[in-house]
């Protein structure tokens, strides 16, 4: 008898890991349509799923579908489904750029969000000057020169800095080459933890994190593993996998989480460098919340 439950333990656990995993690609599957701006075709799909109710509790799950709700002109379902969110989920939509513009719609929601968004501010202590000289180091870092050297720097990036007040500083960036400003960046860096230790979100917000970790991305491995530690405090997984990637790839060793895309001159396309375990990356992908390895590599031009 006791052989019997165990067994049945075992295999309902089992079965429950496979339901989440296939949550997982199924999740990721439907955020391809919505990179493809192909809505429709999202909200069919997730109308006729047998994960309809619920990837709706799982965090990057909710968050699609809301768009997709949105898109479609679903409005009164949009609220509901908004309303019936757990608290802490709900704040973290609030945050979300992408949905600044379209809660006006909704005075219960706009009403929610600007109460989260005023708690929000009395909590952070910004340090202005701080958070000017690193959002300015990311622009540099970040941007991207045409034949005309006009500055191109990702949408959201630049949405997030209009609705900050920061974007005067996309026209004080500097256009020197690239191996400078790299070198510079890491002086600034390296003279700003020397003295103050790593920024603290608290001084930088949410803006001020994006900008270090990108920075940091393009520091030396040796001082990445000096502070991960404390960094941990204050980048997410997703950010932390790419970093741990980042300084194996400068040390010559296999990657873990595969993350790092290089350009292979022999077969003259895009590659994976090399991955640590390659029969197990999905499953460390999925313990983090990264796509699933397949998805990840349509995204970055990688043929599997």
């Amino acid at each position: 008898m006791l052989k019997v439950i165990v067994f049945l333990l075992i295999s309902t656990t089992v079965l429950s890991q496979k339901t989440k995993v296939d949550e997982w690609h199924f999740i990721h599957d439907l955020n391809d349509l919505l990179d493809q701006n192909k809505y429709s075709e999202g909200l069919v799909k997730y109308n006729s799923s047998i994960y309809k109710d619920t990837i709706f509790t799982q965090s990057f799950g909710n968050y699609l579908v809301l768009k997709i709700l949105y898109a479609e002109g679903e409005y009164k379902v949009f609220e509901s489904k908004f309303n019936g969110l757990k608290p802490r989920t709900k704040d973290r939509m609030c945050a979300d750029s992408y949905f600044d513009d379209k809660f006006i719609k909704f005075e219960s929601i706009t009403s929610y969000c600007t109460g989260i968004r005023n708690d929000s501010k009395k909590k952070l202590d910004i340090d202005s000057v701080l958070l000017k000289e690193l959002v300015l180091m990311h622009i540099e870092d970040q941007q991207f020169r045409t034949v005309e050297l006009e500055l191109r720097l990702d949408e959201e990036f630049v949405e997030k800095l209009n609705k900050s007040g920061l974007n005067h500083l996309m026209e004080e960036a500097r256009n020197l080459p690239w191996l400078e400003l790299c070198k510079d960046h890491k002086t600034r860096i390296n003279e700003m933890i020397e003295k103050n230790g790593v920024p603290k979100y608290e001084k930088i917000g949410p803006l001020g994190v994006s900008a270090l970790f990108v920075l940091f991305l393009h520091h030396e491995p040796s001082f990445m593993d000096t502070y991960f530690d404390e960094l941990r405090q204050l980048f997410n997984p997703h950010q932390l996998s790419y970093m741990y990637d980042k300084v194996c790839v400068k040390k010559g060793v296999p990657q873990k989480y595969g993350t790092q895309v290089i350009f292979s001159k022999e077969e003259k396309r895009n590659i994976f460098y090399p991955i640590e375990d390659v029969s197990n990356v999905d499953s460390l992908r999925f313990q983090i919340g990264l796509s699933p390895i397949a998805n990840y590599a349509k995204k970055v031009g990688i043929r599997m």
